[in-house]
């Protein structure tokens, strides 16, 4: 009903009656109250907005702060925040926890505890060793194999190609680290009339974003032989953005290489529900800087192995 509560630039502000019926009648002052100061039994909101109530130095914004007293807090993708902020957010939320009883549950696909923090957070990790253990041998996290050397080499075959003779395979991800290559590839893709090719990133609508994923999951994988006859090719040339927040499994993925951060990510997107034993995750050499001058965590190894190596030890 309305225990829920979506803040954010784009929500619906919509009020709904006790049987969660949308009211056009809407109470606006009530409404902006609620939308201004997290009144909610459960509150989703983005980490743009939480942080600019959490940082900024008027009244207003803190007064939204008091009804997070006694609550739990949920900070997800945590690896998005800049490394350098991470310290100033870490007190913020050590004094939410001191004077408003704030449980905080901080959640991350890839990015470890930076150092300098292991002791404060080994202290107040819920998880024992034992339960670490057993979720790290979960199937989930071998849904995946990874090769390095197949498109690589000279006697290899192109991705189309791949594509083309896959009997299994209906769903493939591409994701290169730039708009200008992903526009390129996917030209070069549109070519083959056998496969429906679709390009994603940031300068498309949310709608037609969402239809090219709707797509994928109707082209879902199923052990019917008379199915898999009349599947089609779905073939998904993308940016970074599909990486993250996107609930959306694909058959067969191609990475151009990246920071093994990010190259975790997109393994997030293949086979994603364990629908499949196993599915390959192809890493594709490419030479150019991924952020200019400022690569984020880079793989730095006292051993000087490659990033092969390193992803493949750690």
């Amino acid at each position: 009903n309305n225990k829920i509560n979506i803040i954010n630039s784009e929500s619906e502000r919509l009020e709904k009656d006790n049987k969660g019926n949308k009211d056009n009648k809407i109470n606006y002052w009530n409404l902006k109250y609620d939308f201004d100061n997290f009144n909610s039994e459960i509150v989703l909101t983005s980490t743009i907005n939480f942080f600019h109530k959490l940082f900024h130095k008027d009244k207003k914004s803190k007064l939204s702060l008091i009804n997070l007293q006694d609550s739990l807090l949920i900070l997800d993708e945590i690896q998005l925040i800049n490394d350098r902020y991470f310290e100033l957010v870490y007190k913020y939320i050590l004094m939410l926890n001191k004077y408003l009883n704030v449980k905080v549950l901080i959640l991350s696909a890839t990015l470890p505890i930076p150092h300098k923090f292991n002791k404060e957070f080994k202290d107040k990790l819920i998880l024992d060793e034992n339960l670490n253990k057993a979720i790290l041998e979960h199937k989930l996290f071998k849904r995946t194999n990874y090769n390095f050397d197949y498109f690589n080499n000279s006697n290899a075959k192109n991705i189309s190609d791949y594509i083309n003779n896959s009997t299994t395979e209906f769903n493939f991800l591409i994701v290169h680290n730039s708009i200008k290559k992903c526009n390129e590839l996917y030209k070069e893709m549109s070519l083959n009339n056998e496969i429906e090719v679709y390009f994603y990133n940031n300068t498309l609508i949310k709608p037609i974003l969402s239809s090219i994923l709707d797509k994928v999951r109707n082209n879902f994988t199923t052990q019917s032989e008379q199915a898999l006859l009349v599947r089609k090719k779905i073939v998904v040339i993308s940016t970074m953005k599909i990486e993250t927040g996107v609930d959306i499994s694909f058959d067969c993925g191609f990475k151009f290489s990246s920071n093994i951060d990010s190259l975790q990510q997109f393994s997030g997107r293949i086979n994603r529900y364990g629908n499949r034993e196993v599915s390959k995750v192809f890493v594709l050499k490419d030479y150019i800087k991924i952020f200019e001058n400022n690569q984020q965590r880079d793989v730095i190894t006292k051993d000087n192995c490659t990033n092969k190596d390193h992803f493949e030890k750690y």
